[in-house]
């Protein structure tokens, strides 16, 4: 496999997405007004026409790894036969924990009920039926805290540990993650033949 020093820069990867960020950027600070209305209209086709999905796949995620728990990878170690765990169970499950909340839990779960009880959930009206909007911006946040976007965040997480405890591959990204797949080596290796062949 081919070695990279931890110096390089993978410019194909990282260019795309420092000039789309740099042209919405551009874009929002020039045309602000304009802007929030194009976020806005965006953001409204998405949740009204494809909620359903992104229920769908919460929902997916969870039985996926639930499956992949039961299943025979479910035993799988990430790190070599030898290794042992840095960590106990308790730290690793502190970390992971702190790692996936991060901020969010000291600064958005605080303010979300508060945010929930000035707008309108579940077409609610705030000002008519105060208690049962209070009753609602309680317990709405836990679908935003709760198994689904844990399971979310996972899905694309073991394969980048996979592949960097196991296969030892020094990517910390998804595609790295998918050199294992039979697929991915074949396409690499077709490419390293023409390049060398060229």
């Amino acid at each position: 496999m081919e070695e990279r020093s931890p110096r390089t820069i993978d410019y194909g990867l990282m260019l795309p997405g420092v000039i789309v960020t740099a042209l919405v950027g551009v874009f929002l600070a020039l045309f602000p007004v304009q802007g929030k209305a194009v976020v806005d209209a965006l953001f409204k086709v998405l949740t009204h026409n494809f909620k359903w999905l992104f229920l769908l796949f919460g929902l997916f995620c969870v039985i996926f790894l639930i499956w992949l728990a039961m299943s025979r990878w479910g035993n799988i170690k990430l790190g070599a036969p030898e290794d042992k765990p840095e960590f106990s169970t308790y730290t690793w499950a502190a970390l992971i924990f702190t790692a996936g909340i991060g901020i969010a839990i000291v600064y958005w779960a605080f303010i979300e009920p508060v945010y929930y009880m000035n707008t309108s959930i579940l077409h609610v009206d705030p000002k008519s039926q105060k208690g049962l909007i209070g009753e609602l911006a309680g317990m709405y946040g836990q679908f935003h805290w709760g198994l689904t976007p844990w399971a979310i965040y996972a899905l694309p997480t073991f394969p980048i540990a996979y592949a960097i405890h196991v296969k030892r591959i020094p990517a910390l990204r998804l595609s790295a993650a998918c050199r294992s797949a039979p697929g991915m080596r074949r396409a690499i290796s077709l490419r390293r033949y023409s390049r060398k062949s060229a």
